[in-house]
Order: C-alpha cells, then sequence, then structure tokens
C-alpha cells in the first residue's frame, strides 16, 4: 500500500475513477490527469448517441443470445463501425474488415484476428483487439463491466458535476482531437458522437475544476498514452514541473 501522497492518471472510464477518489481523498492527492474521460457523455438521454454506449450495448445483447459463439463474431455482425466503413464505400466493412477476420478464424479459433499486412494507422487490428474479453478467453475485459455502462448502472451515486467541482489538486484534462472522419466535429453523419467527449464536454469538465487545465488536439486515438508516449509523458513532467515550482 502506497502511504505517501501521489500523483493520480486515469483513461477513459479510469478517468472517471481517478476523478472520483481526488475528489474524495484530496489528502493523499499531489496532482490529477484526465485522460480522454467520457465526462457527461455517459448520461441517460446522451449517451444512446454514443459509439461507446453503442459498444456496451453489443456486449448485452450478446451475453442474451445463443446463436452466436463468441463476441468476435458478434461484433463483425453488429458492430456500429460498420456503418461508419460503409459511409465511406458499400462494402468496406465486409471487405476490409470481416472477411478477413473470419478466413483468420477459421484458421485461429477463438483468437483475435491480426491481419499481418494491414498498417497500425489503418486501425483494423486495433479494432480487433477492442473486442478481446474475459467470456471468450481472448482478454481480460468482462463483458459485465461494459453492461453497467449499458445499463447505468455503473453511476449509481457518482454525481460527475460534483465530483469535478470537489477535485482540490492541480488537474489537467487530456482531450484527442476530432478523428478523420468527423474533423473538424466529434460526430458523424448520424450525430454519433466517435469519441469520449466532445469539445463542449471537455470545457465543461475544466470549468468545473477549480484547478483545471486543459490540454487538449492531441492527434491519436483514444489512448493518448499509447499512441502518442512521449507527448503523454511530456504532460506529466510539466505537471509535475508546475507542482514543484
Amino acid at each position: 500500500m502506497i502511504k505517501d501522497k501521489v500523483y493520480i492518471s486515469g483513461h477513459s472510464s479510469g478517468a472517471l475513477l481517478a476523478a472520483y477518489v481526488s475528489a474524495n481523498r484530496p489528502d493523499h492527492i499531489i496532482a490529477t490527469v484526465l485522460e480522454d474521460g467520457p465526462f457527461f457523455s455517459t448520461l441517460p438521454g446522451r449517451a444512446e448517441k454514443t459509439i461507446a454506449w453503442l459498444g456496451f450495448k453489443n456486449m448485452y445483447d450478446y451475453l442474451n443470445q445463443s446463436e452466436i459463439d463468441t463476441f468476435m463474431q458478434f461484433s463483425l455482425e453488429n458492430d456500429y463501425m460498420q456503418e461508419v466503413f460503409d459511409a465511406q464505400h458499400p462494402q468496406a466493412w465486409n471487405q476490409l474488415v470481416k472477411a478477413p477476420a473470419l478466413r483468420y478464424l477459421d484458421k485461429h479459433p477463438g483468437e483475435i484476428p491480426k491481419i499481418w499486412y494491414y498498417p497500425p494507422k489503418l486501425g483494423i487490428n486495433a479494432l480487433y483487439a477492442l473486442n478481446a474479453n474475459m467470456q471468450d478467453g481472448s482478454g481480460n475485459y468482462d463483458l459485465r463491466f461494459g453492461v453497467t455502462f449499458y445499463d447505468f448502472s455503473w453511476f449509481a451515486g457518482f454525481d460527475q458535476e460534483e465530483t469535478l467541482k470537489s477535485i482540490k489538486s492541480p488537474t489537467v484534462v487530456m482531450h484527442v482531437a476530432p478523428n478523420e472522419v468527423t474533423a473538424p466535429g466529434y460526430y458523424d453523419g448520424n450525430d454519433v458522437l466517435l469519441a469520449a467527449m466532445d469539445e463542449i464536454d471537455a470545457q465543461r469538465v475544466v470549468d468545473l475544476i477549480p484547478n483545471g487545465k486543459y490540454i487538449g488536439d492531441f492527434k491519436s486515438a483514444h489512448d493518448i498514452h499509447a499512441d502518442l508516449p512521449d507527448e503523454y509523458i511530456q504532460v506529466l513532467l510539466d505537471l509535475r514541473d508546475q507542482v514543484e515550482q
């Protein structure tokens, strides 16, 4: 157990948790980093038009059916990203994502597809990797955790606005730039949020935190720390320097 005061950092839903810990244990926190957290976009009435919630709905639907054996296969049939790909070309999802994955799974059942000739920038292997899960035996992610975001039970007793207002430490809010599909905004042609939060959400988060600072426009996918590790580390070092001055 760490008994000294700490810097706390959280990514995605981990940013929600980091905010909660920072707000409720201020005496233990030196500074806080909230990396691309889904603040406010996760609330009922709003969440239903986000890529994240639609993914959680897939988890719920998969666990409540028996026709398809693995979540990987279920996602190939039902992932909202099919809409995004096919908006560019009507057969893009089938040709680029689904068909290669099914061929891979025929040879490697139970594994997460990895197409060796797809460059990382294309993002398709990363899309496959998002489906790794405990139920399929392909990863550690428990689909039942996702279901708690689908039915909003994860947020029982958790007031996001009051939590952010209660953070006492210097806090950095990190936010990705719009992607190529949605730029200059964060929504696709169906008004679905293809990000953790939009620019209004991010500004609201910063405004609520008494000592909050916004750092945005990261040219990365959701995982800034993985896609842009040098930039992420620099944010941490700058925060440390700010605190120690």
